[in-house]
């Protein structure tokens, strides 16, 4: 685990600040020449492209939104407007340095993925990237680097089962635009609805999420349409996040967990694993591990208040109790000693009796 340069860090802080100021959200296309638009009727319905030529010389068709949408027409336009041409350019040249730096990039499956959907509003609608793949933009976002760099080919996104604000988007359907080979993985209770996208003959794919509670696994459909699988201490995690720059080809703004929060989450979902997910579990505990080491060096009290919180999600005596079983591990003394130095009443709450009724139901932290 390595520091980035002080220049090169100011490299990315300037990506997100174009990336959140920008008036172009998600256009993200450096074309030459004239951009022209193209149709294409997929299961009925019409989907436009814009076609181009990119800096490579390479002629490009980028998915743009269903014909239904509003927004098409204005953003196509966008595309042969010379600042948003130059913006795009920039912004391309600063994650270029920076992937060269050693800032991790997601693969180009999420690549493509992250820019239909930051492009469409999903992210804007409150929207959080967590998994893996959330975890390399975190790195990024706090200036650290590791070689070499775990990279997972799928997406992990948790959605507010309340919020409104995806209402109007038909996720699936651009996801499917964007990438015809992708299809609704069946679930092994059939009775159960799709919640997650594969492409066929590839391994990535797309989890919808939701927060849940300890005793809920039935899928739960969104206002979106779309069904997501809860999860135990997911609101803890996605209650308190911070947007960041992904390093897609032309950058998207994303939402991410706090850092520490995301440590502590990992900590509890290694403790729920089971024996045949070993693998998973050492990541678990190598992400926590590798974030602590770089929060308990910039600034230890976002541990110790991401910890307090505890106390304040769903089923948060579990959650305290799944902490601390890892932090049992041998591997993780370290982090253990510091806990009980700091936040020695984690311990305590784990060994109360588990009374889940009791447990607060609000989800804001």
């Amino acid at each position: 685990m390595r520091e980035h340069p002080l220049a090169i860090q100011t490299l990315y802080a300037q990506l997100l600040q174009i990336c959140q100021s920008s008036p172009y959200p998600g256009d993200g296309f450096a074309a030459t020449g004239d951009v022209r638009a193209v149709s294409k009727i997929i299961h009925g319905a019409t989907y436009w492209y814009a076609q181009y030529t990119d800096p490579r010389g390479i002629q490009v068709q980028h998915y743009i939104g269903a014909a239904a949408d509003t927004t098409v027409q204005r953003t196509l336009a966008r595309l042969e407007d010379e600042d948003a041409r130059a913006e795009a350019v920039q912004r391309m040249a600063l994650v270029k340095a920076l992937v060269q730096s050693g800032y991790i990039a997601p693969t180009r499956a999420a690549a493509g993925a992250l820019q239909v959907l930051e492009r469409i509003g999903v992210f804007r609608s409150g929207c959080v990237m967590i998994g893996t793949p959330a975890y390399g933009v975190i790195l990024n976002m706090l200036g650290y680097r590791e070689h070499p760099a775990v990279l997972t080919n799928d997406l992990d996104l948790s959605f507010s089962r309340y919020s409104l604000a995806v209402t109007q988007m038909d996720i699936e359907q651009d996801l499917f635009a964007w990438e015809p080979k992708l299809f609704a993985v069946p679930q092994l209770n059939r009775r159960h609805a799709e919640v997650s996208l594969k492409v066929r003959g590839q391994d990535f794919h797309i989890d919808f999420l939701t927060p849940g509670r300890i005793d809920e696994d039935t899928p739960i459909k969104l206002p979106s349409g779309i069904h997501a699988q809860p999860l135990p201490f997911l609101d803890y995690l996605v209650n308190a996040t911070q947007q960041a720059a992904a390093l897609a080809p032309y950058g998207a703004l994303v939402n991410v967990p706090e850092p520490a929060r995301f440590m502590w989450h990992k900590l509890a979902v290694a403790a729920m694993r089971p024996a045949a997910f070993a693998a998973k579990r050492k990541k678990d505990l190598h992400q926590a591990a590798a974030l602590f080491k770089v929060l308990s060096t910039q600034n230890q009290d976002d541990a110790s208040q991401a910890l307090r919180r505890v106390k304040k999600s769903m089923d948060g005596r579990h959650l305290a109790k799944a902490i601390c079983k890892t932090l049992s591990a041998p591997e993780m003394k370290s982090i253990e000693i510091w806990v009980r130095t700091h936040c020695a009443w984690l311990f305590d709450d784990a060994a109360a009796p588990t009374q889940p009724d009791s447990y607060p139901s609000a989800t804001s932290s």
